[in-house]
């Protein structure tokens, strides 16, 4: 490594060791945290699955996450860039030699740890209310002839964080590209809808005219982050469970998740520092 890719990877460092201090340091982000655990949390309690088993709870959750983890990632992302360019640390920081990726870099993965964080938290509350509570066995597996299990909830924390990285990239991208923070706000508002509504109306459409197969379906529904998370929920979730699993279904969506976690960070390295 030279002395060059050595300074640039210790200022990336920096950005990232930055951004979590200012999490920690944010009230507004510890008031999201909280607030996103409590929902989750009791929509787990109060929809009964929590004395039913860690599938029920999974399943009852994915709906809830598909809507909230959105907005948890947006409001982490969607102002970094902008905040940074406001107060002239992005020109302080181009001034000490830093790189546009090393600084994209080091912004996202910040972020990144505290968006883990946030939506972990709350399924480790409801796993451990599951442990506690859950009766010894749940029709709903007894009727397929599955086998209910904690790596079952652990596999869907897993692809909630997929799928919250996937909107946090998202929503760097929106704040590198905005010339303010209600310009960003409108636009994150306008892209997702786009994204999300369109991705659904787009599969229904396509499947009610009769003009798609079933192989087609597998990839328009892994166009969208949403619809991509909600497909591998139920390939990997509950398919393994009751035994319906398509592997290509599952890698085409986890493929389309990294797609929308590197596809907007490469437009921020573009856009970051705009002559």
């Amino acid at each position: 490594m030279t002395g060059d890719d050595g300074g640039m990877l210790r200022m990336g460092r920096t950005v990232f060791e930055r951004e979590i201090s200012t999490v920690v340091r944010t009230r507004a982000f510890l008031a999201l945290g909280l607030g996103y655990t409590a929902i989750v949390v009791a929509v787990a309690w109060f929809s009964g699955s929590v004395e039913s088993g860690y599938l029920p709870t999974a399943t009852s959750l994915s709906t809830p996450s598909e809507l909230l983890v959105p907005v948890v990632a947006f409001a982490l992302g969607y102002r970094v860039v902008l905040n940074d360019r406001a107060t002239g640390e992005l020109e302080v920081l181009k001034t000490y030699g830093i790189g546009r990726l090393e600084y994209v870099l080091g912004v996202y993965a910040g972020r990144l740890v505290a968006l883990v964080v946030a939506l972990v938290l709350p399924l480790v509350v409801v796993g451990v209310l599951v442990s506690l509570y859950a009766e010894p066995y749940t029709t709903v597996l007894e009727w397929h002839g599955g086998a209910d299990s904690v790596l079952l909830l652990m596999r869907f924390a897993i692809l909630t964080v997929l799928f919250g990285a996937s909107v946090l990239a998202l929503s760097v991208a929106v704040s590198a590209v905005s010339g303010s923070v209600r310009g960003a706000l409108a636009v994150v508002v306008l892209v997702w809808l786009a994204i999300a509504i369109g991705a659904d109306v787009g599969i229904i459409s396509a499947l009610v005219a009769e003009r798609v197969g079933d192989e087609s379906v597998i990839w328009l529904t892994s166009l969208s982050p949403n619809t991509a998370y909600r497909g591998l929920v139920m390939e990997t979730v509950v398919g393994v469970a009751v035994g319906d699993v398509r592997a290509t279904s599952a890698v085409v969506s986890v493929l389309s998740l990294f797609g929308w976690c590197v596809v907007p960070l490469s437009i921020a390295v573009g856009m970051v520092w705009r002559e």
